[in-house]
């Protein structure tokens, strides 16, 4: 096959070209070759990986860390943590795949999260706005202690509670209150728990025995100008049978992660079956649904179990959000309860939840948030009765 007439000649102007002009030339048409093949293949888009989901992420997508994160080398738990980004601080989204988030720290560093540690920016400033200035991070819950003292879990070093600053204490009233001091107190648990102290009371009395009364537990926020998010005090409801049928639905579900899950070489046992224990309304037309897993007849001495879900809309379709995965917990209820539950939106639907939590080793207070997919944890408080 005859060579075509452009590149004939470039072979007779190269035969009388100096060495080190034919190699300058050379290298400028493999140079050029490259640069086409580039153009006609486009830029590698990121996340698509052999093997891997192709989900790329938009160039401006920003997210924001509801705790303090560790970026994993690798999309997996056991992959070892390259970069240690503290809550609320802007992230780049660069890829989603399976669960995991790829992320970009502000100088391009990258490293991978679970979803479910995260929020976009944007509802992160919607919650700041809400809460007078204050972010999430900064959240404490607050309760009367066991010497008549209000505290506050987490003063100085941790972030949020400062000694001498003024706080506002949300609950079904909104107060002003200051922390007035610091102070250690003795953990079940062995060591020590810091906690700030209120000079103020809130509604509710101080606690008179030698525990604290997590049940009173309010929500401690530091923002100068006051909160305007709206306080839902849970009340017993009867649920919809199109609530029930939904709710019965994610319990189904619930078990079924039981058949594969293992540890170690063991299978984990779960409960014969899942059924709400106690429902509660939160606002118009929202209910909180307190699952209890009775143990399988089968397996007499296996723990107990608790969940707990959100039931958003009585119509026909109502939608079920999981808020507290199961986990092993005394008879229900009053093992998991919300304490009171916020609105931050027009519509009154709850969005921060103050939840009672008790299991076998003891009782803590957590915090729960909102958002557009489901309800995450975002702080888990001191554990007390250890």
């Amino acid at each position: 096959m005859r060579s075509p007439e452009p590149v004939r000649a470039l072979v007779r102007v190269a035969a009388h070209l100096p060495l080190a002009a034919w190699l300058l030339l050379a290298a400028w048409l493999s140079l050029a070759a490259g640069f086409a093949y580039g153009c006609r293949e486009g830029p590698a888009r990121p996340g698509a990986q052999a093997g891997g989901a192709d989900t790329t992420a938009a160039a401006d997508a920003r997210v924001v860390p509801l705790r303090g994160l560790g970026l994993r080398v690798e999309p997996f738990e056991s992959s070892p943590v390259s970069i240690e980004i503290a809550a609320g601080s802007p992230l780049r989204l660069v890829e989603a795949r399976y669960g995991w988030l790829r992320l970009a720290t502000w100088d391009d560093r990258t490293g991978w999260a679970p979803d479910t540690e995260t929020v976009d920016l944007a509802l992160w400033i919607h919650y700041q706005q809400a809460l007078g200035g204050a972010p999430l991070s900064d959240l404490r819950p607050g309760y009367p202690l066991g010497d008549g003292r209000w505290g506050v879990e987490g003063p100085p070093p941790s972030p949020g509670v400062m000694t001498a600053a003024s706080v506002w204490v949300l609950g079904p009233q909104t107060a002003p209150a200051s922390v007035v001091d610091a102070d250690n107190l003795p953990s079940p648990c062995g060591g020590a728990l810091r906690f700030g102290l209120l000079a103020e009371a809130p509604a509710g009395g101080s606690a008179t025995g030698g525990e604290p009364v997590l049940a009173r537990a309010r929500l401690i926020t530091t923002a100068a100008p006051a909160p305007s998010l709206v306080a839902l005090e849970p009340r017993i409801a009867s649920p919809e049978p199109s609530q029930v049928l939904a709710v019965r639905g994610i319990a189904d579900s619930l078990l079924a992660a039981f058949g594969a899950a293992r540890e170690g070489e063991r299978p984990i046992v779960g409960p014969a079956r899942f059924a709400p224990a106690e429902w509660l309304a939160l606002g118009d037309g929202t209910l909180w649904a307190t699952l209890a897993g009775e143990p399988d007849r089968e397996w007499p001495n296996a723990d107990s179990w608790a969940a707990a879900v959100v039931v958003l809309g009585d119509g026909t379709d109502p939608e079920v959000r999981l808020v507290v995965p199961p986990y092993p917990a005394p008879a229900l209820p009053p093992a998991l309860r919300p304490l009171t539950a916020f609105s931050t939106t027009g519509d009154g639907r709850p969005t921060l939840f103050v939840v009672h939590r008790l299991d076998y080793r003891g009782q803590r207070i957590e915090l729960y948030v909102a958002r557009e997919r489901d309800v995450r944890l975002f702080y888990r408080g001191y554990a007390w009765g250890c």
